[in-house]
Formats: C-alpha cells, structure tokens, sequence
C-alpha cells in the first residue's frame, strides 16, 4: 500500500497557456520529499536530462512555446516514491501574442464546408 501521496497541481491549467505561467505543486508529504517533474509528458522517475527538480520558491514556469504535459512525482531518499501526478496537455504561446481565453476564435473543420 502506498500512503506517499503525489503531489497536486496547485493552478488550473488551460489547454491555451501564456508564454512563462508558473504553475506550483503542493506536497503534502514528509518536508524532506523531494519532487521531480517534466514537461514534455515523459515519466519523470528517469533522471535524464529532460527531469528537473521541484523548486517550491520558484514554481515551474511554462516555456518554451509548444505543447506541454507535466508530469510529476515526489520521493523520499530514493526508497520511497509517489504515483505520478499528470496535467491535461497545454499549449504554451510565443510571448506576447495570447489576449485571454475568450480571444482564440474557435476553427470550422473543412469538412464542414463540402
């Protein structure tokens, strides 16, 4: 039974998201757990390069411009780990081209127009 809880996106992440959003993680585990995350969807328990530490005084900024999936588990000396916690994918703009939500103009499919 594992009682090592994951940790929780702390922000709502929108499927459009502005260039450098920061998005934080709560972990309510033993304050010496340390997080790991990515973003571009792969499992973050392989420590390659793309595998970042947490920093709860920075938060996770989102960039570059792209699509991303965060993904990210905490882990107690190695030995004892969470499940992973997943975000819903979102797609981050160049800086500076994103008004709101309600600015993006939704697209006919082609079809739609046989």
């Amino acid at each position: 039974r594992n009682d090592f809880k994951k940790p929780q996106i702390m922000e709502y992440i929108h499927d459009v998201s502005e260039f450098d959003t920061i998005i934080h993680l709560d972990d309510s585990n033993h304050h010496n757990a340390n997080i790991y995350y990515t973003l571009d969807g792969s499992p973050p328990t392989q420590h390659y390069r793309n595998v970042h530490p947490y920093n709860r005084n920075n938060g996770i900024r989102l960039h570059p411009t792209g699509l991303h999936v965060l993904r990210a588990y905490s882990t107690l000396d190695e030995k004892l780990s969470s499940f992973i916690q997943y975000s819903r994918p979102t797609f981050v703009l160049d800086n500076g081209t994103f008004d709101s939500p309600g600015s993006i103009e939704p697209i006919d499919p082609p079809w739609d127009s046989c």
